[in-house]
């Protein structure tokens, strides 16, 4: 039987996000720090690395789950989890990040980044075996390389993980420190052979991220359709986050009202209402967004 490939799955995570869902006013809420330009760029190449260690992590964790369990599930889950998030640090504003971080720190970045890019071509591999030559071979063919990949790129992302804590802690939100210390955590696991971030159902399981509940939404700017036990109404989003969604020309409704939005592209999200003021509204999905769905990193 050969692997059957869906990218984007949906990727359970261990908390509701209510920070991501935007306010009354389009607000977006931040927590202490400094706020300089310089910072900010800083901040965003941080979440970046702190969002592709999780990735890491939870890849990493499904690929000793199929070791262990010789489980096509959870090499599925594993590709389709990483095989869209940009590994590059190319686009990296490199003047700034220069005066911000150690060259140590730098040449690591580049050489886990290198070393994840490898360990996902080894992963989109295994997957592409399967399909010409079975489930069982490709599993014996590529499962030590897998696992010898998928564990240096959790160390090399652990390194990072410290390295930058030690470098911008100082100008950085506390949620930051909170962020290292839970990817410490779930790395160190990873590196021991452990599967922290998967069920036993071979089902890849993110632990929540405290900075990512305060990162900024995607601005959408279109029209949606909005429907209710009953009703439909023609709203616009104004913005999208891992945990929901900003509409206005909404009626009101009452809070904890069951709905389902539907973007242009077809897609859509089934959540309930958080709050709504005048013609504007919040809406909380009942289950978030991958960190690499299109709509956040598209």
């Amino acid at each position: 039987m050969a692997f059957s490939f869906h990218p984007n799955p949906q990727v359970e995570v261990g908390h509701p996000y209510p920070e991501v869902l935007p306010r009354s006013d389009g607000s977006i809420r931040s927590d202490d720090g400094d706020q300089s330009p310089e910072t900010l760029l800083l901040r965003v190449i941080v979440q970046e690395l702190h969002t592709s260690a999780l990735l890491a992590a939870g890849a990493a964790s499904a690929v000793n789950f199929a070791y262990q369990n010789s489980s096509p599930r959870a090499l599925n889950e594993a590709l389709a989890l990483v095989v869209g998030f940009p590994i590059d640090t190319k686009n990296w504003p490199r003047s700034t990040i220069e005066l911000q971080l150690t060259r140590d720190t730098l040449e690591a970045c580049e050489d886990y980044y290198s070393t994840f890019r490898k360990a996902r071509g080894v992963l989109e591999e295994c997957v592409a075996d399967s399909e010409e030559i079975g489930r069982d071979r490709a599993l014996q063919l590529h499962m030590f390389s897998l696992s010898a990949q998928w564990r240096q790129t959790a160390r090399r992302a652990r390194y990072v993980m410290l390295a930058l804590a030690g470098d911008v802690s100082h100008v950085l939100p506390v949620g930051y420190a909170a962020n290292t210390r839970t990817l410490d955590n779930i790395l160190s696991e990873v590196m021991a052979g452990h599967a922290p971030c998967t069920s036993s159902s071979g089902k890849i399981v993110l632990p929540d991220l405290a900075e990512r509940r305060r990162s900024p939404r995607k601005t959408l700017l279109q029209t949606v359709r909005v429907r209710t036990d009953g009703a439909q109404y023609s709203a616009f989003a104004r913005d999208i986050s891992f945990g929901g969604i900003g509409l206005t020309r909404m009626p009101a409704l009452l809070p904890g009202t069951p709905v389902v939005v539907e973007l242009e592209c077809g897609r859509s999200f089934s959540g309930f209402v958080a709050w709504s003021r005048g013609r504007d509204m919040g809406i909380r999905f009942l289950d978030t967004l991958s960190p690499t769905d299109p709509l956040i990193y598209g």
